[in-house]
């Protein structure tokens, strides 16, 4: 027979340190309130709330019924609905608290009932398993509904840890209804419920963790590939879309071609009416652009006032017809800054991709010339490399 008892003051000290690492490494400071640190809050909570149970479990069984029995097994159950909503309300669902507390209410009214009223261990043992399995099962469903990229691996950490307890409670109300009157004697399976009960926030720890890394990282990759002014890709961010665009028009044999849109007069706006106005300027612009182009078409700024757009599937012919469409839309546009409208202008450099040599320093370098060409013939123009 395992020495239940060592094992579950192991755990408990575990469920504790891990609580208060975790409190000490990741607690916001900076007052936010966005999904992941309501998450975390909610999640540490849940520990602390299962360190709860362990301490009252192992060290709390001579106090009055109300407390061993009662509060005991509603606190297991209630560490397991914050656990739900934590992963729930980070994924960006409901977090169904009216559902989850009703769960747990069921679980304290039975124990009520079943300890208090009319003592029953074995019926005790059935409502918190049953309860519990169904609660750790919905945790399991939601984080493997979750299909955030970079998170595959942690939803699945998740997701294994859940389903484990669940088939942790079901073996254990499995063997109460095959062995009426023995769940009190601790046999194998109920021990092993409780150790895998015992176990869980260490492990579904790691996986949140690495659903909040993953989350961090998808950020910083996303920061660093983002004009932080317009929203559109920087120039790191356009060569990488870009290589991926090219290549599928490479393997599909579909045209692309390429815009270079640079913002007439530029400095005058920025020299006359102060860079407040230029960055204005820059935003409708990628406002123009993006409101008048279909989603597979990459935006970029490339730095400066300089825009890059990357059509695939687009002939010279189809392209020259799209830059002529955002030449109008853009001159149509004006921004107003100390009660004077001001009306912008863009030249706009055209170029085929050509797969044969098409590298893309190749095919900017092309558009870039027609831009210049465009701006030497009076500037609001659209150009195309030969």
């Amino acid at each position: 027979m395992l020495d239940i008892d060592t094992l579950l003051t192991v755990g408990v000290i575990l469920a504790l340190f891990l609580a208060l690492g975790l409190s000490y490494a990741l607690w916001p400071s900076s007052g936010q309130t966005g999904p992941e640190e309501r998450s975390m809050r909610i999640w540490l909570w849940a520990i602390g709330v299962q360190a709860a149970f362990w301490l009252l479990f192992v060290f709390g069984r001579d106090l009055p019924p109300l407390i061993s029995t009662v509060a005991i097994n509603t606190l297991s159950v209630l560490a397991m609905a914050e656990y739900a909503r934590a992963i729930r309300h980070f994924i960006g669902l409901r977090e169904q608290r009216r559902v989850l507390y009703s769960a747990v209410a069921l679980v304290a009214l039975g124990n009520v009932w079943f300890g208090l009223i009319t003592p029953d261990y074995d019926a005790r043992v059935l409502v918190v398993s049953l309860v519990g399995a169904a609660v750790m099962g919905w945790t399991a469903i939601s984080a493997l509904s979750h299909r955030e990229a970079g998170m595959r691996r942690a939803v699945n950490i998740i997701a294994v840890v859940f389903l484990s307890g669940v088939a942790s409670m079901l073996l254990r109300a499995a063997d109460t209804l095959i062995h009426p009157g023995l769940a009190i004697s601790r046999s194998v399976p109920q021990q092993a419920a409780l150790l895998v009960y015992a176990n869980l926030p260490i492990f579904a720890s790691l996986g949140f963790l690495l659903m909040l890394a993953g989350r961090t990282n998808a950020r910083l990759t996303q920061r660093a590939s983002t004009d932080a002014l317009t929203g559109a890709l920087n120039r790191r961010g356009f060569e990488s879309a870009a290589q991926r665009v090219l290549a599928g028009c490479q393997r599909a044999k579909r045209p692309a071609s390429l815009l270079l849109i640079d913002v007439d007069e530029f400095k005058r706006i920025n020299d006359e009416h102060g860079h407040d106005a230029g960055d204005a300027a820059l935003t409708a612009l990628h406002t123009c652009l993006r409101d008048a182009l279909r989603e597979e078409d990459v935006i970029a700024r490339l730095g400066g006032e300089e825009f890059v757009v990357l059509l695939p599937g687009a002939s010279t012919h189809d392209a020259e017809i799209v830059a002529e469409r955002l030449r109008g839309h853009v001159s149509g546009t004006s921004i107003v800054r100390a009660d004077r409208a001001l009306r912008l202008t863009v030249s706009i450099g055209v170029a085929q991709w050509q797969p044969a040599h098409g590298e893309l320093a190749d095919l900017l370098c092309r558009a870039d010339q027609a831009m210049y060409a465009a701006k030497r013939d009076g500037r609001n123009r659209v150009r195309v490399s030969p």
